[in-house]
């Protein structure tokens, strides 16, 4: 991990490239105000980091929270071909929502894309 008073934490694996460091980005009411479980699952987490003035001390309340970090430890890192990965905000908290869709007995669908840094050129023959 990385990070300062201004632009809070960057974190990654060990030996991760800079360019592969990430931002935590916590659930809020403004953005996820349709997610009643992630906003009741975060509750006490974003109240503690709403008392904190610094994106620093922020992103220290949200990301190392004890249970969170330990959760994300033993069940959010994969080792895709012996390298190490860790998740991003949205993958975590889709988990969670997932998971509570389980229990309630409801089924659904996850739909993620997976960025690319380095688009397909664009073509001037027609298609």
């Amino acid at each position: 991990m990385a990070g300062h008073d201004f632009e809070g934490i960057a974190y990654g694996a060990i030996e991760a490239k800079e360019k592969y460091f990430m931002k935590w980005k916590e659930v809020s009411s403004e953005i996820n105000k349709n997610d009643a479980y992630l906003l009741q699952l975060t509750q006490s987490i974003r109240d503690r980091a709403a008392r904190v003035e610094y994106p620093l001390d922020k992103n220290i309340v949200q990301l190392l929270n004890k249970e969170r970090f330990l959760e994300l430890l033993h069940d959010f890192i994969v080792y895709d071909r012996g390298i190490k990965k860790l998740c991003r905000h949205n993958q975590y908290f889709g988990v969670k929502a997932a998971q509570d869709h389980v229990r309630r007995g409801q089924g659904g669908i996850i739909w993620h894309t997976q960025g690319n840094s380095n688009p397909l050129p664009k073509s001037n023959s027609p298609a």
